[in-house]
């Protein structure tokens, strides 16, 4: 009586134990680059700042300083054109700091809070008078040219025409943001449309609500509109670049013709990529999203994108206002590096943003950063590690491999662990058909697409060349599966047949580990069996098949191909998947029995453990079979390695089902109400657990407030 007590004691300490082990981890970590989505790597430094520029240097504004700047423009000839929105005026500054000009607009209609410039190549401009709810345009000298109120063909009644940027193609049409939209209007001023509205995914609460609510509801609660877009300017090729808060199809945008974004996106949208992100990691793509996702507690800080450049090269600087950070990407959305404040090390930054505004970036590569609270331009150059690395990716995009193979040595050279690197010569490794190496420069780098499809083309060779090796190969892999199934039969049939009998030999732990292989062949035998001598049986067998389910999980961990990573083995946390594995196994162990106990079980506490572990046997065999066929595979066979784990643990929790039915001997109904009341008691147990472990800690941390005040009244 008493082992059985302490057996149970045991038992449920244990799934505490491997529940709190279940629980999530964070490391955070300053000038960086992010591998697998979001896991911090430290770099060379990026950029070198060269100076500041602070005040007005000339004419009658000299000594001002910029007040509230939001806006910051380059034009071709290199000159620099900034929004000053508190002071109400236009600075135009050359790329040394000097002051070329102050504008004011006309003397009958000043500038009132403009937030926007665009200036061409003779320094004519195009200023997003916000508060004047205008498009005032300038000559070079700062006379006025022409304006452009509420644009004529917009036939909403409460439309406001407040811009806040603008932008003019060479062909002469004007962008403007307005709100959430990029309107196009034509010299004219006649509006020509939209440029970009982000998608508006569907919602089954909508669905729902349109087909309940009545027309007055749903005006009440509003309508979805698409997300927020923050900023935008056009490239060289009239290409329009926006920065939005549209966290389900990617942040930053690059808008085609018919408005359509052309730049990386995410791979999926909303729900689904959340709990991929979640629950797999982001594995497919190092550059899975853009910027960060910051959790505090239960609520996500998205990153929030303030403004947009892009330079000769395509490369991209977007500066995010939340994290006062730029993060540089190229052409296909891969992180180039990040750089700014990180308020962890005060100490080791480049970049001191305290509210940026704007960036643009020239010819040299050197970035311009507008600072609206600090009320400056800070100028950055980059350093030869960034030259190096965006060297090597032009030699790519123009189609010299080689030249980029040796271009992204240079960068590991000077930084050995760059991921970006690997990256690079992997890609340079696959264009020139290298496959094998470009894998393990894949892996490097972390990158399972590029691993994937240089896997995909590696294997297509070998099997060619081979093939006559891989037929017979095949067939003799079927034929000894074939034979060690009717072996593994045959033993398990004896086995459970001995254990039925219950002779000591049939009860021994050797036939009892033998007999496991019964669940896959006729488990309701060996189930009768457990129940049969319910009294009489031994638990260390049983927990050496949960010991055989954590190895065959390590070994899914630790031991799959490198393309079909589920988890990152680099940041997994062992101990935590062994808990998210057992807690479940243990908690219906205990919840089978507390319940069958309560509505007229007859199954003990010890059956039923030693039922529990046989079931987990088709999870652990089907584990084992995936890891080893793993090498063989790669991301495209993804469906049929899901097909390998859905069958193992589908079938094991048939069996859960089975011995709630034999142990008990319940009818096919009340085995399934038994089986839904174990589901909802276990739910509730954690739960409860949770929530008993969220206030302990909440009620140490009081204790511990006052112990601290106590300490420091009595050392005052």
């Amino acid at each position: 009586m008493m082992r059985g007590v302490v057996f149970k004691i045991g038992i449920a300490i244990l799934a505490a134990l491997f529940l709190f082990m279940a629980l999530p981890h964070t490391v955070l970590a300053y000038d960086y680059t992010l591998m697998d989505g979001n896991v911090r790597l430290p770099i060379a430094k990026p950029y070198e700042h060269i100076f500041t520029i602070n005040t007005v240097s000339s004419g009658e504004s000299a000594g001002d300083t910029l007040n509230n700047a939001t806006g910051i423009f380059m034009n071709s000839a290199g000159h620099l054109f900034v929004a000053d929105t508190g002071n109400n005026r236009i600075v135009k500054f050359s790329v040394s700091g000097q002051t070329l000009g102050v504008y004011s607009g006309p003397p009958e209609s000043p500038l009132s809070g403009p937030q926007g410039v665009w200036a061409d190549e003779m320094g004519n401009m195009f200023i997003a008078d916000t508060g004047n709810r205008r498009i005032l345009h300038l000559d070079s000298q700062g006379l006025f040219v022409e304006e452009y109120g509420r644009p004529e063909g917009i036939f909403e009644p409460n439309f406001i025409f407040d811009p806040t940027k603008v932008a003019v193609t060479s062909s002469g049409y004007i962008y403007a943001l307005k709100g959430t939209r990029i309107l196009k209007i034509d010299a004219y001023n006649v509006f020509q449309g939209e440029i970009g509205q982000a998608r508006v995914g569907f919602h089954f609460i909508d669905f729902f609500r349109r087909a309940i609510y009545n027309e007055s509801q749903l005006i009440q609660i509003g309508r979805r509109v698409p997300v927020e877009c923050t900023n935008f300017i056009l490239d060289d090729y009239d290409m329009v670049w926006a920065t939005t808060r549209d966290s389900t199809f990617g942040e930053l945008k690059r808008f085609n013709a018919v408005g359509e974004s052309i730049y990386h996106g995410y791979a999926e949208a909303g729900w689904l990529r959340t709990l991929r992100d979640r629950y797999m990691g982001a594995l497919l793509n190092p550059a899975n999203i853009f910027g960060e996702r910051m959790a505090y507690g239960n609520i996500v800080q998205y990153p929030d994108f303030r403004d947009i450049a892009v330079d000769k090269n395509q490369i991209v600087y977007a500066l995010c206002n939340a994290e006062n950070r730029i993060y540089q990407y190229d052409r296909e959305g891969r992180i180039i590096s990040s750089f700014g404040n990180d308020w962890m090390r005060p100490d080791v930054r480049t970049g001191q943003f305290r509210g940026p505004s704007g960036i643009v970036v020239d010819n040299d590569g050197n970035i311009y950063v507008l600072d609206r609270i600090l009320n400056n331009i800070q100028v950055y150059a980059p350093t030869e590690f960034t030259h190096t690395v965006h060297r090597a990716l032009a030699n790519y995009y123009d189609g010299d491999y080689e030249a980029a193979h040796l271009s992204w040595e240079g960068v590991l050279q000077i930084d050995g662990s760059y991921p970006l690197a690997h990256q690079g010569i992997g890609l340079a490794l696959y264009k020139q058909e290298r496959y094998q190496e470009s894998m393990a420069a894949f892996r490097r780098a972390g990158d399972f697409a590029g691993y994937s499809r240089a896997f995909t083309r590696y294997r297509h060779e070998m099997f060619r060349e081979n093939f006559l090796w891989v037929v017979f190969g095949a067939a003799s892999i079927a034929a000894a599966i074939y034979f060690i199934l009717i072996k593994m039969k045959r033993s398990a049939d004896k086995a459970v047949d001995l254990m039925y009998e219950g002779g000591k030999k049939g009860l021994g732990p050797v036939n009892m580990l033998r007999a496991s292989y019964a669940a896959l062949f006729c488990p309701s035998r060996l189930f009768e069996s457990v129940k049969r001598h319910r009294n009489r049986l031994i638990y260390w067998p049983s927990a050496i098949l949960l010991v055989l389910m954590i190895v065959a999980r390590t070994y899914q961990i630790y031991g799959t191909h490198y393309a079909l990573w589920m988890i990152n083995p680099r940041t997994a946390s062992l101990f935590g998947q062994i808990g998210q594995l057992m807690a479940p196994v243990i908690s219906f162990v205990i919840m089978h029995f507390a319940i069958t106990s309560i509505v007229g079980g007859e199954a003990k506490f010890g059956e039923i453990f030693v039922a529990t572990a046989y079931s987990t046997i088709p999870y652990t065999l089907f584990t084992f079979l995936l890891v080893l066929a793993s090498p063989l595979l790669g991301h495209g066979e993804q469906g049929l390695m899901w097909v390998f784990i859905y069958a193992g643990s589908g079938w094991m929790y048939l069996l859960y089902l089975r011995n709630i039915n034999l142990l008990n001997d319940y009818s096919p109904k009340k085995t399934i109400i038994v089986a839904v009341l174990v589901i909802a008691g276990i739910l509730l147990a954690w739960i409860s657990l949770l929530l008993g472990m969220t206030l302990t800690n909440q009620l140490i941390e009081f204790f511990a407030g006052i112990f601290r005040e106590l300490r420091f009244s009595l050392w005052r």
